[in-house]
């Protein structure tokens, strides 16, 4: 059996300097061979490699590590919880390596601290059969300070942990038990839990080679790899913010190239996966940035038929579900101007959720109100929400192709009634949007309806709508 001298190893130790995108340059290695021994779930690479990790992605992390170390599929259970069904969570439940937070929730999208992960990684070895062997001894944690703060259910799972030396504390008196843990953390300690007590294997991994880490470009900007013998596909990964942005299918490719208008300005991280069919293998992430103002040329001629066609492929269709329409929906961060109590104004910015088809269309135009010499303050807004906005009539929410601004002051109503919102006050309200005004000149100028006059039924003055409706 192999040794390795730290295998959770003193986590606030390890360097947070950055290598690239959201991944610690100390996490390099042991993340590619994440990914080389299938322990990876693709939810982590949606997200931020450097935040917090979830309760439900941790058991997906180390449910991949159980199965390598016994070489044997995990059970599929009956879900005893009302908020997840997750097959990695049912599966831990039914091994006595996680418990629910109630005899009927799990709460899967809840931190881990470092002492809950030490209890699910020691149940987990467990689970699988490795010699750990529980202790209570209190001598080996008596000297650090923070004892205290070890809940009793943890302290045998830290005893026994530090005993067997595959945990440590972040200094050498404390153990930080009630700090969180981030995602490449958990990818690494499973890479070296299956180092220790199974078989971990080496491989090969794409290499991105254009464009140059940190590079910036003036225009459209093509991404290619050196990849990889196994590989049957691979999918180019786009994140902004640390948070998935666009993913591309591309087959057999070695290249993409992304248009400036599809983006946008705006600073970018690329991951290159490659599907073996066995795992799934990433390339390390590597920085770029579009400089400019979004170059899209505006388009306020197309019939409701076409914008149907551009956003769904075709003019009689729709998304049936929730599932079919957040494939294709990216968040997207715009620069706004916002107000201060005392009616100054300072540079700020929103992030909206909409259809990656009108990702570089929504960023310009928010870029011309925001360079617009009246800073029209945006102090919030929203884009994708599936919903119904009657019984049989499904919201353009559900698409991603509407955004609504400044609700209060800008409110919906019907035949006298606000439904929503509380006034709409132009040129007496700052946030309230004048019909001639720079808000709405905008959006029309791209195509876009504006609920306060485009219907007869109704007023609906904070809604920007791309299908018109």
């Amino acid at each position: 059996m192999k040794k390795l001298a730290s295998f959770f190893l003193s986590l606030a130790l390890l360097s947070t300097a950055a290598y690239a995108a959201d991944l610690s340059d100390w996490a390099q290695e042991e993340f590619s061979l994440a990914g080389v021994n299938n322990l990876i779930p693709y939810s982590l690479m949606t997200e931020d490699l450097g935040g917090d990790i979830t309760r439900e992605e941790l058991c997906e992390v180390i449910m991949r590590a159980y199965t390598s170390i016994t070489n044997e599929e995990y059970i599929r259970a009956y879900s005893p919880f009302e908020d997840t069904d997750n097959e990695a969570v049912v599966a831990a439940y039914a091994l006595g390596i996680t418990e629910g937070t109630s005899d009927t929730t799990f709460s899967p999208a809840a931190g881990v601290s470092r002492q809950a992960m030490t209890k699910m990684l020691v149940s987990a070895l467990c689970a699988a059969g490795c010699p750990v062997y529980m202790t209570d001894d209190e001598s080996i944690i008596s000297g650090y300070e923070d004892r205290s703060q070890m809940a009793d259910w943890a302290v045998d799972y830290i005893k026994t942990a530090i005993s067997t030396g595959i945990v440590y504390g972040t200094s050498d008196n404390r153990f930080s038990p009630l700090s969180p843990v981030t995602r490449e953390q958990a990818l690494i300690i499973a890479v070296r839990m299956l180092d220790t007590y199974g078989t971990a294997k080496d491989g090969s991994v794409p290499v991105i080679e254009t464009p140059e880490d940190d590079e910036v470009k003036d225009g459209d900007v093509t991404i290619s790899w050196s990849g990889i013998n196994e590989a049957n596909d691979y999918r180019l990964i786009i994140k902004s913010d640390d948070k998935l942005l666009k993913a591309f299918d591309l087959g057999g490719a070695s290249s993409f190239t992304l248009s400036k208008s599809e983006l946008g300005s705006g600073s970018y991280s690329a991951y290159v996966l490659a599907n073996t069919g066995e795992s799934e293998v990433y390339s390390l992430p590597v920085d770029f940035t579009i400089q400019g103002q979004t170059s899209v040329e505006p388009n306020a001629n197309l019939t409701r038929a076409q914008k149907f066609e551009r956003i769904f492929g075709s003019a009689d269709n729709t998304y049936k579900t929730p599932e079919e329409a957040r494939k294709h929906i990216v968040a997207v961060e715009v620069p706004v101007w916002k107000m201060k109590s005392d009616g100054s104004k300072y540079q700020s910015s929103l992030t909206l959720e909409v259809n990656e088809i009108l990702a570089g269309e929504v960023k310009a135009i928010f870029e011309e109100i925001f360079n617009d010499s009246s800073q029209f303050p945006i102090y919030e807004g929203g884009g994708y929400s599936w919903r119904m906005t009657n019984a049989t009539a499904r919201s353009e929410h559900s698409y991603g192709t509407c955004i609504d601004l400044n609700v209060n002051e800008n409110y919906q109503i019907k035949n006298g009634k606000i439904l929503c919102g509380s006034l709409w006050k132009p040129y007496e309200n700052p946030y309230s949007f004048p019909e001639d005004g720079i808000v709405v000149r905008t959006f029309a100028k791209y195509g876009w309806a504006w609920g306060g006059n485009a219907w007869r039924s109704s007023n609906d003055y904070m809604h920007f709508s791309y299908l018109g409706y």
